[in-house]
């Protein structure tokens, strides 16, 4: 970045218009982190119809001095003749983008009711995955115990048997919205239900 600010201030210019646009318009909340997973798609294709024209090579020449690498010498001097090295590829955003594969359609770790055929649920949600669990890239089995009244299906209490802290909060806050079937789940005695965080890959 340092290369950058001292070949090509323009680009710097430009990549810090961004976000004062950005700040101004939305303020201090990013318009790009910590949004539902829908927007999250709906930005990443919105930027897909983009590929076309930054691979067209229009905007190669901003960027050019940036891959080039650091001069050979200063400026002047008889040994390096000034000379700067060669970009490492005539179309640098061509080469940057050359390993996309197109927008991906959830990215962040979602947990997984592993004992579901033991299960019956006449409402059911999955909790959220903290953020700051996420930013930690935690993977985790969480177990919860839970107590359903045996008439209405309601849990009235869920406690956690095991699980890293950081996830059991939002499970137990996801379980004690959960409705069980009465008439096919047994609800005379405390429910076991396992979660299981993992990454998705793309």
């Amino acid at each position: 970045m340092d290369h950058l600010k001292e070949r090509s201030p323009g680009v710097i210019a430009l990549w810090n218009l961004e976000s004062k646009i950005a700040k101004e318009v939305f303020g201090e909340k990013s318009v790009f982190y910590e949004i539902p997973e829908e927007r999250d798609l709906e930005l990443q294709r919105l930027g897909e119809g983009l590929l076309a024209e930054l691979r067209s090579g229009r905007f190669d020449k901003g960027f050019r001095d940036y891959w080039a690498g650091p001069r050979a010498g200063k400026a002047g001097s008889a040994a390096s003749g000034a000379q700067t090295a060669k970009p490492c590829s005539p179309h640098p955003m061509e080469t940057l983008l050359s390993n996309y594969r197109g927008p991906v359609e959830s990215r962040e770790p979602l947990p997984r009711l592993m004992n579901a055929n033991e299960l019956h649920f006449l409402s059911f949600e999955l909790p959220e995955y903290p953020p700051l669990a996420r930013m930690a890239k935690i993977p985790s089995e969480v177990v919860l115990s839970v107590t359903v009244n045996e008439d209405t299906g309601e849990v009235k209490n869920a406690t956690s048997v095991s699980g890293h802290p950081l996830l059991v909060k939002r499970a137990l806050g996801a379980a004690r919205r959960w409705r069980f079937d009465p008439k096919t789940q047994d609800t005379s005695r405390p429910i076991r239900v396992v979660l299981e965080y993992a990454f998705n890959c793309p």
